[in-house]
């Protein structure tokens, strides 16, 4: 994430736990589905499922590899409004790792952060979007010889800056 300091934004460069070893990790059509170890319950993976086919991820397609239905550890986000990841190529490069723990975050306390900093008639999507993307630059940052992030309409990607290989996916 970005650290505010004396109004100057700084990158942090941290490699955190792998995903597999911090969520549940569901098989689904060949697909992995991860979920707070926490929100492992039938309606969440039905939502979680609801949401491969809807964008055509449950089938054997090169959209995604895995999919990251994080709705919070301890709060979780209203089905709703979850922020979802797709892992487009595999397997996810150890520095962007922290970006898969932001949208746990951002789902379990997106609400509390956007009623307090909103911008003006800001939607809920359009903030939590804001806050992501700034979360990728920041993990992304260190290491631009080798990734690129950046913002498309309702998305945030995250690519391979030499072969422009689409890495990470997130949308609501």
């Amino acid at each position: 994430m970005y650290c505010l300091y004396h109004n100057t934004l700084y990158a942090m460069k941290f490699i955190s736990d792998n995903p597999f070893d911090k969520y549940e990790v569901i098989n689904y059509n060949g697909k992995n589905i991860f979920l707070d170890k926490n929100d492992v319950s039938k309606e969440t993976l039905k939502n979680a499922k609801s949401f491969c086919r809807k964008y055509r991820y449950s089938l054997n397609t090169d959209k995604a590899v895995a999919v990251y239905y994080l709705r919070g550890h301890h709060e979780q986000a209203a089905y709703g409004q979850v922020l979802k990841g797709m892992l487009c190529s595999d397997p996810l490069p150890k520095e962007l790792r922290e970006i898969i723990h932001c949208l746990s975050f951002w789902n379990q306390e997106g609400t509390k952060n956007y009623a307090m900093n909103k911008a003006g008639n800001e939607s809920y999507p359009d903030f939590i979007l804001k806050c992501i993307a700034a979360d990728c630059r920041a993990f992304v940052t260190p290491f631009a010889e080798q990734f690129i992030t950046g913002k498309g309409g309702n998305h945030i990607w995250v690519d391979n800056r030499d072969t422009n290989e689409r890495i990470l996916l997130i949308h609501f």
